[in-house]
Order: C-alpha cells, then structure tokens, then sequence
C-alpha cells in the first residue's frame, strides 16, 4: 500500500510527453540551449529535438482533478496502534463470544509529491498532436471510463 505525501521541495510544473525512442541509456551532458521551445498560435510550441521540428500541445487537466509528480521512497507511515484489532461482538446460544479479528499489519509505503500540474504538453513529430492521438485521447477519455466502471472510486473528487 501507499501514501502520498507533500514534498518540502514541492513545487508546480507542466510535464512534457514525447513519444519516441531513443537508443541511449547513459548520461548526457545537456543545456537549456538544447531545449526552448517557442510559444505559437493557439498555445501551441514548437521546438526541435535531434534535428527534428516538434510541435506541442497543452492538454488540460479535468476539472476536479489534479496531476502530480510522485517519487518513491523507502520511508515507511507509521501506524496507529491504538486500533490493531478489531473487537466484534457476536451472540450464540443466549453466550456472548468477543472474536478478535487480528489483521496482519499492511506496511504503507510513503510516495513523496514533489510536483502538481493542471495541464501536461504532448509532443508530435512535424504535427501537431490532435483529439485522435492515443496520448490526448488517453488524457481526455480515462477519467470518464473509470468513472463509469467503478463511480464509486471517484464520489469523493478533490
């Protein structure tokens, strides 16, 4: 299990998604010379990566909703002890039996939120990324299939 939990270092960003693959795993030694896309018409970008023109696309966020940059760590939430058992009364045969239901402990894992975001740029290759493409139709129509799969899961937005 999980738990998030606000960075002190928590600050807001715009992520960038762009569909590519690259055949290098090791460091590289860039600038922001490298990187400085330029805003266009209709809040579009438009920048170059390796030679090629790319052009951006800002995808909103759905309101209710909010993105955020998550970083693993090893930390661990510590528990409230006071309810680690759960005391269930039953009666059976005019005798009252107090059952103990001991829950093994589920150890939660704390995920630190070191970013938010309203809105992510997808990135197209000589074009840009419009309603059919399978990244801004994953950002636009996911909420409202899980919300009609399990509503039940999103009744408490925020």
């Amino acid at each position: 299990m999980r738990a998030i939990r606000k960075s002190s270092s928590h600050q807001s960003c715009t992520p960038n998604i762009l569909p590519c693959r690259i055949q290098h795993n090791g460091s590289v030694d860039a600038s922001q010379r490298f990187w400085s896309p330029v805003s266009g018409e209709n809040g579009t970008k438009t920048s170059y990566f390796r030679g090629r023109k790319l052009y951006g696309r800002p995808v909103k966020i759905p309101k209710g909703y909010k993105g955020a940059v998550l970083v693993g760590s090893q930390k661990i939430l510590e528990q409230n002890k006071e309810n680690e058992a759960d005391h269930t009364k039953i009666s059976e045969a005019e005798e009252t039996i107090e059952m103990v239901d001991e829950e093994e402990e589920e150890e939660v894992r704390i995920m630190e939120e070191v970013g938010d975001f309203n809105e992510v740029l997808i990135w197209g290759h000589e074009a840009v990324a419009n309603s059919e493409d399978i990244y801004v139709r994953s950002l636009e129509e996911w909420i409202g299939v899980a919300e009609s799969v399990s509503p039940a899961a999103f009744s408490a937005k925020g």
